[in-house]
C-alpha cells in the first residue's frame, strides 16, 4: 500500500535545499543581521564535532524554534520577570 509519492533523490535534495534557505531567511529576520554568522557555526559542528548535517540542521532548528517561541511569549513572559532578568535570560 502506498502512503505518498516517492521522491526522487533529486526532489529530496532540491526539498533540503528550500529548508536551508528558508531557514536562513527566516533567522535574518527573525534576529536581524548578525543571524548570517551564526550559520558558522553549522561548519563548526561538522567538522569538529563530526556531525550528519542534518542533524546539525535539526539542532539549528530547534533552537530557532525556541528563540522564536520565546520571542512571541515574550510580552506574556514580562507579566512574571523584570526587564533585566529577561535580558540575562536572552544572552543565555
Amino acid at each position: 500500500e502506498e502512503i505518498g509519492p516517492i521522491l526522487t533523490q533529486a526532489q529530496i535534495k532540491r526539498r533540503e535545499d528550500l529548508c536551508a534557505i528558508v531557514g536562513l531567511i527566516l533567522n535574518v529576520i527573525t534576529k536581524g543581521s548578525i543571524g548570517c554568522y551564526e550559520t558558522i557555526g553549522v561548519i563548526y559542528a561538522q567538522q569538529n564535532f563530526r556531525m550528519p548535517g542534518p542533524d546539525v540542521g535539526f539542532v539549528v532548528a530547534a533552537c530557532g524554534a525556541i528563540g522564536v517561541a520565546s520571542l512571541l511569549a515574550f510580552k506574556q513572559l514580562g507579566k512574571y520577570f523584570d526587564d533585566v532578568t529577561l535580558m540575562f535570560g536572552g544572552i543565555a
